[in-house]
């Protein structure tokens, strides 16, 4: 789809096509796991919390990043080639597949997913779900994922699988964004033409263009109607959603989750358990909720036009 910022990374689209950007591959990601956050900005990795010994600078490109529930974090090098580090005791990095067609990676709680550039999808590691069920309805664009549970991201449809639940959920309009909490997912479309198909016990929710499902406790599925969220970060209990206006949040209020500073409009965001960060043009990265586990953010020269000034507190391009 044709949006003022199709990658989803703060950069409008004519502002990367007019700087030999693209616009197709985000220039910055936030990722949040249980107890960190994590940010990429380009080809480095910070992160704050519990994994913020794993930290990595490439001298590649890189086109996308995930990091999941065990510190494990994956990344997809320009050229398609996918590379994991992190936890020591881990098995899914040694079982890391060696492919050239990768687009994009969801990494879970011991498991990793990844798109190919023909739109098919496949995962690795200790997979506690029938990984027969992962047919995709639509072509997906994205992928996310949280412990034991991957969601295929597309222009009109999220398809999920594993703990959380067999889901599908179709729109006639267009996907504005979707992420997975521990427990609970939720979406954003653009209109309020919304039909589910869900596993037999999995709750859900859907209010105007809007929705959640999984686990609804402590008012995890009070998403508000009638607002498009361009970015979804969701921690256990509770998710806040960023427009051009700012950022709202609901659910269970929990070490400030729910405290989000007033004017971060049109933010990138990535939470954690209890933690969430947000990448904006006007604040560069911000960061709240617990800080011993990523609530606070660290210094990055965040510099997408490279004259060496960052745009942390304001941005320069």
């Amino acid at each position: 789809p044709s949006r003022a910022d199709t990658d989803r990374d703060t950069l409008p689209d004519k502002w990367e096509v007019e700087n030999a950007q693209d616009p197709l591959s985000p220039f910055a990601e936030v990722e949040g796991e249980k107890y960190t956050t994590c940010t990429r900005i380009e080809n480095r990795i910070v992160c704050a919390g519990n994994w913020d010994s794993y930290n990595r600078t490439f001298e590649r490109p890189v086109l996308d990043y995930s990091v999941g529930g065990s510190g494990d974090q994956c990344v997809v090098f320009e050229g398609g080639e996918l590379f994991c580090w992190g936890n020591p005791f881990s098995d899914l990095v040694p079982q890391t597949p060696i492919v050239i067609d990768a687009t994009n990676v969801a990494v879970g709680k011991d498991f990793a997913c990844f798109l190919r550039s023909d739109r098919s999808l496949d995962c690795w590691g200790n997979i506690e779900f029938d990984t027969s069920q992962l047919s995709i309805a639509d072509p997906p664009r994205d992928l996310v994922a949280t412990n034991q549970s991957v969601c295929s991201l597309a222009d009109r449809s999220v398809y999920c699988w594993g703990a959380i639940g067999a889901v599908l959920i179709e729109a006639d309009d267009l996907l504005s964004s979707a992420n997975l909490g521990l427990d609970h997912g939720c979406a954003s479309f653009e209109g309020a033409s919304i039909t589910v198909a869900m596993e037999q016990g999995v709750s859900y929710r859907s209010n105007g263009n809007n929705i959640c499902w999984g686990d609804n406790d402590f008012t995890s599925f009070n998403i508000p109607a009638d607002i498009v969220f361009n970015s979804i970060g969701g921690g256990s209990d509770k998710a806040c959603g960023a427009t051009s206006e700012g950022i709202t949040c609901w659910g269970r209020d929990y070490k400030g989750f729910l405290d989000a500073p007033k004017g971060l409009r049109n933010a990138v965001l990535g939470a954690g358990n209890n933690s969430i960060c947000a990448l904006s043009l006007e604040f560069g990265l911000d960061c709240w909720g617990d800080p011993s586990n990523g609530g606070t953010a660290p210094y990055l020269l965040i510099d997408p036009d490279g004259d060496g000034f960052t745009s942390q507190k304001g941005f320069d391009v």
